[in-house]
């Protein structure tokens, strides 16, 4: 951990010295330093079991975004600590350095990627979230609330390595992404440890997503196959995903949105087993407190899919509402968070039923290192 430490302070310090050979070049640099610390309290009903209490998804995090030589951009978004281990397997703060370079957990490097823009076309290289259509990974993890996420976000490795090309239509209006990374479904291998290392088994993940804004509706949609070594069988071994995402933006303060997407490790049972549906709305009140409302249905059938949640079938309903609060007049660097969730939870015919409630403090704060 400690070589890890001083390896990202040297590259620190050498984008430091590039800046300065920069200047006069349209050279930027902008790193955010973000916190979070939750308390969390657990309720099950009608079971007799007691209350449990975690700190939800508390993290340390920085993000780093630099541009350069015009048509360069890096972004670097490390996750140094959290105590998410509670809540979610091998996501404790030593599992993000014992993780490193594996592609089926998360690790310390969430996104670390170069990229180059001309004449409405991208090209990207590096460690980025994978391309995923709808609405569960819009926002940065530091924003989610674990009570309020779907058992995907929860439990798939979304940061993997490799490259793609975008391309944006003149009027800005339109997006189309195409993406090869590396599988978060590369299973360790008992003789060779080596197999969940990006690109070892020569699978990956291959996306296709198209995002529209058209006044105030937003859209996002992708279709998805991610690989696997360990289940399925013939050129359908893997995931298949198609998600769909709409939203619509009203009076400059306000958003409702709907999402769906399918999931099925066999091609040509595609769409039939695993559903998810999600409906969100938020509402800036003023410039010192908003409101944002979650619900969501999944029902997943995929016993592989379920390696990462446990048993099947699977069938969850939940929602939550949360307020935010922006102590300080006119900066939102501060937001104190409230969360009330709630879940009903079936699996194998057993039902369950439980409350949440989350009160969280989160500092963003962002310093222009060069302009």
């Amino acid at each position: 951990m400690k070589k890890t430490i001083l390896s990202c302070i040297a590259a620190l310090c050498c984008v430091s010295v590039f800046a300065q050979d920069e200047q006069g070049s349209g050279f930027t640099i902008d790193l955010d330093v973000i916190g979070r610390i939750d308390a969390v309290g657990e309720f099950p009903l009608g079971t007799g079991a007691k209350p449990s209490y975690n700190s939800g998804n508390s993290v340390i995090y920085t993000k780093l975004e630099s541009s350069f030589a015009e048509y360069f951009n890096l972004v670097w978004a490390a996750h140094w600590a959290n105590t998410g281990g509670e809540q979610i397997p091998f996501y404790s703060t030593p599992d993000l350095y014992r993780n490193t370079l594996l592609t089926d957990c998360t690790d310390w490097t969430d996104i670390f990627y170069i990229d180059f823009t001309m004449q409405g076309f991208n090209f990207r290289i590096g460690k980025d979230c994978l391309a995923l259509g709808g609405f569960d990974y819009e926002a940065w993890d530091w924003d989610v609330d674990f009570a309020t996420a779907s058992s995907f976000w929860l439990n798939n490795a979304s940061y993997q390595w490799g490259a793609q090309v975008g391309y944006t239509t003149p009027d800005e209006s339109s997006n189309f992404t195409f993406q090869v990374q590396s599988s978060p479904f590369t299973y360790m291998s008992c003789s060779n440890t080596q197999t969940q290392y990006p690109w070892v088994n020569g699978i990956g993940t291959y996306s296709l997503k198209y995002t529209g804004e058209y006044g105030p509706i937003y859209t996002s949609n992708s279709y998805n196959f991610i690989q696997s070594n360990n289940w399925g069988s013939g050129a359908s071994k893997g995931l298949h995903i198609l998600a769909l995402g709409v939203m619509g933006n009203f009076l400059d303060c306000a958003s409702v949105g709907v999402e769906w997407a399918s999931r099925s490790d066999d091609g040509s049972a595609f769409c039939s087993q695993t559903h998810q549906v999600d409906m969100l709305a938020s509402w800036e009140i003023n410039d010192f407190v908003s409101l944002e409302g979650k619900i969501g249905w999944e029902k997943i059938a995929s016993a592989h899919e379920m390696d990462f949640y446990g048993a099947v079938p699977y069938d969850r309903l939940w929602g939550g509402i949360t307020a935010n609060v922006f102590p300080i007049p006119g900066n939102k660097d501060l937001r104190v968070m409230a969360t009330v969730a709630g879940a009903n939870t079936r699996v194998q015919g057993f039902a369950a039923n439980s409350m949440s409630a989350t009160l969280g403090i989160i500092y963003n704060h962002t310093f222009h290192l060069k302009k």
